[in-house]
């Protein structure tokens, strides 16, 4: 069963910017999934509509089930509790320690306040980096913070993890250590979807590979390698034929 379904999913952002076109795609629970493609390829909006924190412009987007759109802010809130996320912009508080962040994290979702602080510990101790949580996040290095968001992401117990290019700012070694928790923590039922712009990482770990190119799925395979055949061959053409069809639109 495909707990997240798109079906024939579309974004646009004004004034006529493509994101997202007739995104059609299922995830089960459980799995491990690769979001590829170059950068403006619609990775970060596709990863934002499936954890609901947008909406789609047209198509549909249900998890468990439930159509995104028709439900109630309230409902979406609750949905969006199971999802750890961990993408640009949840960046860490400067104000508060790195268990203090991690802490109002597991709080959110209405945990009791010493079961958030073994929470923090917990997930510190799991990404490597145990002796940090009194830090502030501008004494870290970049590796530790991203594996503090990752720790903080990992925290709330989620259903679904979501990662926006989460080996960014690593060397490939601390990459490769990246890989191996989130398997980990995948062979352990939480449904991971990482996406990533690493070649070398994705081959390596081989699983399923979802391939955008402006905005367009192009190639969805199982036990898969980056495919760079795929962005080469439907990027040029895609935006050519946006463009010619926004000049018949205006005539």
């Amino acid at each position: 069963m495909k707990e997240i379904e798109l079906k024939s999913v579309g974004k646009l952002y004004k004034p006529d910017i493509t994101a997202l076109e007739d995104v059609s795609l299922g995830i089960a629970r459980g799995e491990f999934v690769f979001i590829t493609g170059r950068s403006g390829s619609g990775k970060s909006t596709l990863l934002k509509l499936l954890s609901g924190q947008i909406l789609a412009s047209f198509g549909e987007v249900r998890v468990q089930d439930k159509n995104l759109a028709e439900l109630s802010r309230r409902e979406l809130q609750q949905l969006q509790l199971q999802f750890g996320i961990m993408q640009p912009g949840y960046n860490l508080s400067e104000s508060k320690t790195v268990r203090q962040n991690i802490e109002q994290a597991v709080r959110s979702t209405s945990l009791v306040n010493l079961l958030a602080g073994k929470r923090a510990d917990q997930a510190l101790e799991m990404v490597g980096i145990p002796n940090v949580g009194k830090r502030y996040p501008d004494e870290l290095s970049g590796g530790e913070t991203v594996r503090a968001l990752l720790a903080r992401a990992l925290a709330v117990n989620p259903r679904y993890l979501v990662l926006d290019d989460p080996t960014a700012m690593l060397n490939s070694s601390d990459s490769l250590d990246m890989m191996r928790l989130l398997k980990e923590v995948n062979s352990r039922g939480v449904t991971v979807i990482v996406s990533s712009h690493d070649k070398e990482l994705v081959n390596i770990v081989k699983r399923r590979v979802i391939t955008l190119s402006a905005g367009v799925k192009v190639s969805d395979e199982n036990n898969a390698t980056y495919n760079t055949m795929a962005n080469d061959v439907f990027e040029e053409r895609t935006i050519r034929e946006r463009r010619m069809q926004r000049k018949l639109e205006k005539k």
